[in-house]
Parts: C-alpha cells; sequence; structure tokens
C-alpha cells in the first residue's frame, strides 16, 4: 500500500507543477444602494448607503442626499435623514397608483426606480369545526390575485389575541420557521421533503415550506371562494397575506433562492451557484418596491369561542 501511495504521488507531480495560481480578485465598483419597500401604512422608511467590497459588513451610509417620492408626475414629499442609513417619509401609498423614486447624490448620477402599490388580498377566515385545529385552519379566497405571499406571526401565549377586528404585527411577534397549504396555487420553490409537524410524530396534510408561502397568479378560471387550510403554529398568531408588486415578488423569490442555497449541507458547492437577487435600480443597486398586508388573526380565543 505505502509503495502504491509513492506511486500516485509521483504520478501527480508532472498535473501539479503544470498549474498556476488563479487570480479570485475582482475591481470593486463604489455604487449607491437603496432600499425601500412602500408599505400600508402611515410612514415609509428608505435605507441609503454605498456597498461594499465582498467580506466587509461596514457600510458607509449616505447622509447628504435629495431622495425625492412621486405618485404619477406629483411630488408626494421629499425623505429627511432620521440617523445613519435611515430616511423617512410620512406618506400613506395609494392602491393601485404608480410610484416613482428619484435620489440626486452629489458627485453620482440620478438613481431612479419605478412601482406599483398593489392591492390588498380579499381574504377572510373560514370555520371547518370538524378540521380545524390549533394547527390547521381554514382561509377564503374571494377573487382572483396577482402573486401574493403568507407567512405566520406566531405571539407570545400570555398575550392571548382577543379580537379578530383591529390587529397588528408587535415587535415580540415572531415568524413561524415552517408554514404548509393546500391552496391549488402554491409555488413549491422551498418546499421541504417532509410533512409538516413530522417532527412532533403527528403529520399534517401539507408539505413544509421555509417561512413563507408563495402563491402563484389565479385567474377567473377559477370558482371563487377558493377555500384552503394553512397549516402552522397558529394557537395564538397573525396571518400575513402579503399584496406584493411585481417588484416585491421578485426580490422576495430571488432573495430567499439566494438564501436557501447556503442551508445545503450535503452539497458543499450550492453555495457558490449564480443566484442573483433581483434590483430594479437604476444607476444603483437595491430594491424599490410595494406591498400591502391583510392581516387575520387566529387564536384559541377567536376560532373557538365559549
Amino acid at each position: 500500500m505505502r509503495r502504491m501511495l509513492t506511486v500516485l504521488a509521483v504520478g501527480f507531480l508532472p498535473i501539479a507543477s503544470c498549474t498556476e495560481n488563479i487570480d479570485f480578485s475582482s475591481e470593486f465598483e463604489d455604487k449607491v444602494t437603496v432600499n425601500l419597500i412602500l408599505e400600508n401604512k402611515e410612514t415609509q422608511e428608505l435605507t441609503l448607503c454605498h456597498n461594499t467590497e465582498p467580506g466587509y459588513f461596514r457600510y458607509e451610509e449616505i447622509t447628504d442626499a435629495d431622495v425625492r417620492l412621486f405618485d404619477g408626475e406629483t411630488e408626494v414629499g421629499r425623505f429627511t435623514h432620521e440617523r445613519r442609513m435611515t430616511w423617512k417619509l410620512n406618506y400613506k401609498p395609494v392602491a393601485g397608483h404608480s410610484y416613482r423614486l428619484l435620489i440626486k447624490v452629489p458627485g453620482i448620477n440620478e438613481i431612479s426606480a419605478e412601482t406599483i402599490m398593489p392591492e390588498n388580498v380579499q381574504m377572510k377566515r373560514f370555520r371547518a369545526d370538524q378540521a380545524t385545529t390549533d394547527n390547521h385552519k381554514y382561509f377564503s379566497q374571494l377573487e382572483p390575485a396577482p402573486p401574493y405571499w403568507v407567512f405566520v406571526m406566531t405571539r407570545d401565549e400570555f398575550d392571548f389575541l382577543l379580537t379578530k377586528d383591529t390587529v397588528r404585527i408587535e415587535s415580540g411577534d415572531h415568524l413561524d420557521d415552517y408554514i404548509g397549504s393546500n391552496h391549488f396555487a402554491v409555488d413549491n420553490f422551498n418546499m421541504g421533503d417532509e410533512l409538516m409537524f413530522s417532527e412532533f410524530g403527528m403529520p399534517g396534510e401539507s408539505f413544509c415550506h421555509l417561512g413563507y408561502l408563495r402563491i402563484k397568479e389565479t385567474d377567473n378560471n377559477v370558482n371563487y371562494p377558493v377555500t384552503f387550510f394553512i397549516e402552522a403554529r397558529m394557537r395564538n398568531a397573525i396571518v400575513v397575506f402579503r399584496a406584493a408588486s411585481i417588484e416585491y415578488d421578485k426580490y422576495m423569490k430571488s432573495s430567499l433562492i439566494k438564501a436557501n442555497a447556503y442551508k445545503v449541507e450535503d452539497d458543499p458547492t450550492a453555495s457558490f451557484e449564480e443566484n442573483v437577487i433581483y434590483s430594479n435600480i437604476n444607476g444603483g443597486l437595491g430594491i424599490f418596491a410595494a406591498c400591502s398586508d391583510t392581516l387575520i388573526a387566529r387564536s384559541a380565543v377567536i376560532d373557538y369561542p365559549r
């Protein structure tokens, strides 16, 4: 065996002697990075900074800039610098309106992007007494919709959701790690190979999706309302149905594909795949998009009144 290893080692010597060092360096280009997701709330928040070289995690904030938001051709306001990379504007977008972002930074070419504020997804809770449990609840989609996203924010059980009328996401709420559904238009790009709750020995009826469900576009070829179930930890939670602009939809899906590539354990080359995160910023990097949330509270108090 020792002689065989010696022969193999000698056999590789000519190959090694013919190799040359590979230059992995690349020319870094300084660009402005902007991130703004318009939401159906009173204040919009934008981050503005310079990008950074790979391997570095300190971003140089931009504090001197002219940042404006337009509804069509009408200016609706200028963002003011709050702290570090954060800029804010007191303005609530209007569903169906087209918005344009315009940024001027001294010494840098004009930066711009466009998006459309989406209409809310028309959704309501549906009670199926024989099938509804803390982890398995039904909903009805009332009409066709462009692609939208669904996720569950769980709340501490010491703070039970008592009303279904007015709810909001609180700072202490947590995104549930997994979610499943039998909705006919689920996009399975982030689906795992195990049924929900299999680790507890009580497998559900749908496969795990990591964090989010993407529901593909639904049209008039389907009879509405469409009733479907969601599986997640919903003993005390808010289910979010997030309408998405085209830009937000592409940004979310590409971001999750990129993130999931780094979680593959049995293929060390997966993280080197060229999964590019979507960007629509002209003259820079980042995203300008829009989303609008429909929040539905589900809890033991709401779903099983006495």
